[in-house]
């Protein structure tokens, strides 16, 4: 189900970029999105590098975008390509449930070149024990100032659960949509 969902939300941001231009004109790009559940956690984020100097050494290093040979070895390269550029994508955040300590696995990473721009997705979820009826769940995202990258980030609620004001429990309609700050948290909580 998971394997299925990258390819969606890849096209999905590949329909919401701007349109092409000189490559002086793009600077690097993060989305992130966070759904809570009552038993886990889903991190999706979605990077586009500028094109350039970087991209260009990153593709010709791990032959990212390059026609398919033999599948076993592009996967491999594609696997290391991932693992490579993870860091990048993730620089300057950090993520927590507060309280809990989630277990979770390997990301699962997809990358692709289109008109000179590397763009990469991350896919991971965070196992929590089930929230109880009268539990809350607070999700925090933390923002470094490294070398920070502007974050359109949306947050919601999954399954039964929803969205609440952090300070005053009430409900909130509609999802948590905006740009993450520099060296910030946001705390996003959540009840049945």
């Amino acid at each position: 189900m998971i394997t299925r969902l990258i390819p969606i939300l890849l096209l999905l941001l590949a329909i919401t970029w701007p349109a092409s231009a000189d490559a002086h004109d793009f600077d690097p790009e993060r989305q992130l999105l966070v759904q809570v559940f009552s038993e886990h956690v889903d991190i999706m984020i979605m990077y586009t590098e500028a094109p350039g100097v970087r991209s260009d050494l990153f593709s010709a290093k791990f032959g990212v975008g390059a026609p398919a040979g033999n599948a076993e070895a592009k996967e491999f390269f594609d696997n290391l390509a991932g693992r490579a550029f993870l860091p990048r994508m993730l620089d300057g955040l950090e993520f927590e449930v507060e309280g809990e300590a989630p277990r979770t696995g390997e990301p699962e990473l997809r990358l692709d070149e289109q008109e000179g721009r590397l763009m990469a997705a991350a896919f991971v979820r965070y196992e929590l024990d089930e929230l109880d009826d009268d539990e809350r769940r607070t999700f925090i995202v933390r923002t470094q100032d490294r070398s920070f990258i502007p974050t359109r980030t949306v947050v919601y609620a999954g399954d039964e659960l929803q969205l609440i004001d952090h300070d005053s429990g009430q409900p909130r309609l509609a999802p948590d949509d905006f740009q993450l700050t520099r060296n910030a948290e946001h705390r996003f909580s959540f009840t049945r």
